[in-house]
């Protein structure tokens, strides 16, 4: 299996459209936390997307479909308790 890095970076990966459905600010949102937090520990990665996340939905420029969007790009690259945590989270922001 790709790491995240991997599976961001390549846009052939994605092919059931998601990707398009992202606005681009998503996906460097993305793309930034990845190359700035690889190599450090899966806590260090969770609250720096929770955070960036929270910023974004309390400025508006963060939806539920993107939400949902990003939740079905990463989610087939976690186990099960790991996507069941990305869940969780999702839900917690959508109710912000």
């Amino acid at each position: 299996m790709k790491d995240f890095k991997d599976f961001v970076d390549d846009e052939k990966t994605n092919t059931d459209g998601i990707e398009a459905k992202m606005p681009q600010s998503v996906l460097d949102m993305v793309k930034s936390l990845t190359t700035k937090y690889e190599g450090k520990s899966e806590g260090e990665l969770t609250g720096a997307i929770l955070k960036e996340a929270e910023k974004r939905r309390k400025e508006g420029t963060l939806s539920n479909v993107d939400l949902d969007n990003f939740y079905k790009t990463v989610s087939p690259m976690l186990s099960g308790k790991k996507r069941e945590k990305l869940k969780e989270m999702i839900d917690g922001l959508k109710r912000m």
